[in-house]
Order: C-alpha cells, then sequence, then structure tokens
C-alpha cells in the first residue's frame, strides 16, 4: 500500500484500486482502472474526445460505452468536488444560531428540570426543557447523576418545539463551558442533537476540543483490556443487544471459556486524531423490548437494570448498567476489530472477513469522519490496520464465541 498527497485530497492505493478524499465534501470514492485512468487524465486537463478515444484505444471499449463510462466518472467527481448545499457532511441539518426567547424563559416554560451527572471525575449539568427530551436523554446516563454542580461543570441546556400543523418539532441545544463561551445550535431530527450532545460530553469529560476528534462512529464497542472492538452497525441490527451479551463476566456469559470482555459503548464511539485511540463512552446499553427475552437469563434485573422504562412513547426499553474496566474505566484503546453485526432471524450463522475497500463503504453508512485533510491522511492510515469481519447470526450463542474468538 502507497499513498499519496493532491493538493488538499488524499490518495491512498490499496491493493489493485486507488481512493481519493474529496475535502469539499468529505467523500472517499475507489476508482479501479479505467476510471482511476480518467481520474489521471482529467486532472492533467485532457477533453472528454480525447479520454474517450484513448479509452477505446487502451481498454478495447466500444466508443458509445468509452464515452458513457468517461461521461459516469466525470458527473461522480463533480459530485464530490461541488457537493449540493447544506450543512457540514455528516452532521444533517445542524445549524448553529439562537434558542427562541419563548423557550429559555423558565416562566413560558411547562417544564424544566436539571439534573447533574459526573463522568471522568469531569461534572455535566443538563437542564431539560420539556419531558420528552429528559426521557430521551437523561435515562441513558441516569447512573451518571450526582447531586453537585462545581463551578467547572459543563451547562448543557435542551429544548424543544412543535413547528408545523402536522407535529414537526425542532430541537434546541445550547453548551456554556466553564469559561462562559456560549453555543447554540438547532436541529430537525432528535437524533442529530443527541449526537452533537454526546460530540461535546466526550469533549469536556476527556479535554479533547471537537477538532481534535478523527471520527464518531455509530458503533458499540467492547474491550479486552488491551484493545477495542467496534460494532457499527445501523439501528435495528442489534449491537446493543450484543454488547449487553459480550460485557458479561465470563462465569455467567454464554460462553465462559474465554477471557472477560469489558463494555466501552452502546452506540457513540469517539476517535482521536492524534492518537487513532478509541474512547469509552458510558452511556447505558439500550436494549429495546424484542430484545429482553435474550439477554433476561444472564441479568438480574432488579440490580443490573432498571425494570424496563416506558416513558412517553409507546415503545419499552431496558437500560443496562455499563460494565467498565475496573483499573482505568476511561482509558483509550486502539481499535484493532471492525465487526459489522446484522440479527438475521432464521438465518445461518455466517462470519467472513471484509476485505478494506469493502469495509470502508461500510464503515462510512455508520460514521462520520473530520474535514480536516490532516485527520483524513491519519484516517484511511489507521483504517488499513484494522481486521475487518460481518457477521450475519440468529443464534447470538454462536455470534458471542465468535467475537470472543476474535478478541483473544
Amino acid at each position: 500500500m502507497t499513498k499519496e498527497r493532491a493538493g488538499e485530497r488524499v490518495i491512498k492505493k490499496i491493493g489493485s484500486s486507488h481512493v481519493i478524499w474529496f475535502p469539499e465534501s468529505n467523500r472517499w470514492m475507489e476508482f479501479k482502472e479505467p476510471a482511476w485512468f480518467i481520474y489521471n487524465k482529467i486532472e492533467t486537463g485532457e477533453n472528454e474526445q480525447s479520454i474517450t478515444v484513448q479509452l477505446t484505444q487502451r481498454y478495447g471499449l466500444p466508443g458509445k460505452e468509452a464515452l458513457r463510462f468517461f461521461r459516469d466518472i466525470k458527473n461522480n467527481i463533480n459530485l464530490s468536488v461541488r457537493p449540493p448545499g447544506g450543512s457540514e457532511p455528516g452532521r444533517g441539518n445542524e445549524t448553529a444560531g439562537t434558542v427562541p426567547v419563548s423557550l429559555t424563559d423558565r416562566s413560558k416554560s411547562r417544564r424544566y428540570v436539571t439534573r447533574h451527572y459526573l463522568v471522568n471525575k469531569k461534572h455535566l449539568t443538563i437542564s431539560y426543557g420539556s419531558p420528552l427530551l429528559e426521557y430521551y436523554i437523561h435515562r441513558p446516563l441516569a447512573h451518571l447523576e450526582t447531586g453537585k454542580q462545581p463551578a467547572d461543570s459543563l451547562r448543557i441546556r435542551l429544548f424543544e418545539e412543535v413547528t408545523g400543523g402536522a407535529g414537526d418539532r425542532s430541537y434546541y441545544l445550547q453548551f456554556e463551558a466553564p469559561a462562559g463561551v456560549s453555543r447554540s445550535f438547532s436541529f430537525k431530527e432528535s437524533g442529530l442533537l443527541k449526537h452533537r450532545l454526546y460530540t461535546a460530553i466526550t469533549s469536556h469529560i476527556y479535554g479533547i476540543p471537537e477538532e481534535g476528534w478523527m471520527s464518531f462512529i455509530h458503533a458499540s464497542a467492547v474491550t479486552n483490556g488491551r484493545e477495542a472492538a467496534l460494532l457499527p452497525s445501523a439501528s435495528g441490527s442489534g449491537k446493543s443487544t450484543m454488547a449487553a451479551l459480550l460485557q458479561l463476566p465470563a462465569d455467567k456469559s454464554l460462553s465462559g471459556s474465554h477471557g472477560d470482555l469489558f463494555f466501552m459503548s452502546d452506540d457513540f464511539v469517539a476517535v482521536a486524531a492524534e492518537s487513532a485511540k478509541a474512547y469509552p463512552f458510558p452511556a447505558a446499553i439500550t436494549v429495546k423490548e424484542g430484545s429482553f427475552d435474550v439477554i433476561a437469563p444472564y441479568y438480574d434485573t432488579d440490580h443490573d437494570a432498571d425494570a424496563g422504562y416506558r416513558g412517553l412513547t409507546s415503545s419499552r426499553v431496558r437500560y443496562l448498567c455499563p460494565r467498565l474496566p475496573g483499573n482505568n474505566p476511561y482509558g483509550p484503546l486502539p481499535v484493532k476489530n471492525l465487526i459489522f453485526i446484522k440479527h438475521t432471524p432464521g438465518n445461518p450463522f455466517r462470519l467472513r472477513k471484509l476485505d478494506t475497500l469493502s469495509a470502508l463503504a461500510a464503515f462510512h453508512e455508520e460514521a462520520w469522519v473530520s474535514q480536516n485533510p490532516v485527520h483524513a491522511q491519519r484516517f484511511i492510515d489507521w483504517f488499513v490496520t484494522l481486521e475487518c469481519h460481518k457477521l450475519e447470526y440468529d443464534d447470538s450463542r454462536k455470534a458471542v464465541q465468535a467475537i470472543r474468538e476474535l478478541l483473544k
């Protein structure tokens, strides 16, 4: 594998392909021959007719096929160089701005609840401007709650308002750092608010500025104490249930033949740019109602979790307390494995190794990667060192055994 730089673009050769990072769109593209040939010709300023003729002569493509192929590659490059208007790639429709005065006025708020948390010896104070936001954000953080609000606490306020006749909502997030610096953001989706909130919390508890992170990944994570394994998968794939099973002590788990694994994160993992290490995020494991039966034989719901919390929605979830390593619960760890998991009821167990390019495509569906060119270079240099697998399973016992085997 070799690497090159082209201006602010990052280019890396992986096998017989080249992958290019375009800073304008924060997008990685793979170029195989003859696409790589076309890219280089476009970069040197050759015109459509000249390149099409060379494709016909060099690769034996018929004239019409050569022209169509050239235009497809050029259109994809144009999309990467001039992405559609909107916010920063990977950030959805997040907007910096101010919170409406009507929401920040306590006298006009229907409910205003403030809670305090302690994480990695750092304090957070979150004020919830609605019962829905308190239910959505507080429950996974409830085991971190404390009664103190020191002066060095990061103060956070969350608000929402109905913005349309169809019940559409806008969500607002306001930060006030200990130094007095205040920032506000608005969102059209609650998931984007949660991502931005978790990003700010992670930066606060580890003392790393937001520009110091290389990637934020929608993944569960566990560790054997030496390195981390990330399970980046879409919602509903079973990653939270798998994290709950993998964090069980070896003498209590589905397979006692391997050493203990410890929890790092349920669905949010931050990787630092400087070290390329993953940092734990100790929110509780959210197990949906359909997965209760899978974990029930292994957990004491009176001590390990709440009794099944039903909030303002019709869904029912159980929050399991994370089992962090006792010696260094918040220590960052190098990443060795990426395991893309998917629970597939009724289908046979299947574990297969993924090549780097297939893994890269799957990874970017579940991650935000920094738009900094230096970080992009570090990211791809880091990514090619990972061992990547895809795991499809029906039997949770087999899946746990397979993952434990990978982490031995």
